[in-house]
């Protein structure tokens, strides 16, 4: 066989070689994960809300954005132990005393 045969492997080797410490990281601390289940649950909802409605449709093209922002929000909320609806109801009718309001950056 050629050697050119080998190139793409032995780039790989190097490219994982060079990478050891960071890939094996899990092993050495506790507190990292060598999964990534907690972001996979976190875009469950996102995911099944897309295959439920065909995606995003919009005439403008906005309702990707959109629906990303408001997920983002929900989640965010949800991690921080507040309830999603109360949250999303006080952008929508107090914008301006919730952009004061540090609780959904803090976590208060």
């Amino acid at each position: 066989m050629p050697f050119s045969v080998f190139l793409p492997a032995d780039k790989s080797i190097r490219k994982l070689s060079s990478k050891r410490n960071q890939l094996v990281a899990c092993l050495d601390s506790p507190g990292i994960y060598a999964h990534n289940n907690i972001a996979e649950r976190l875009l469950r909802d996102n995911v099944i809300m897309r295959k439920i409605t065909f995606g995003n449709r919009s005439f403008r093209g906005n309702g990707q954005r959109n629906h990303e922002v408001l997920m983002s929000l929900i989640q965010t909320a949800r991690l921080q132990n507040l309830n999603p609806l109360d949250v999303l109801r006080n952008l929508l009718t107090h914008p301006a005393a919730a952009a004061l309001q540090p609780a959904l950056a803090s976590g208060r």
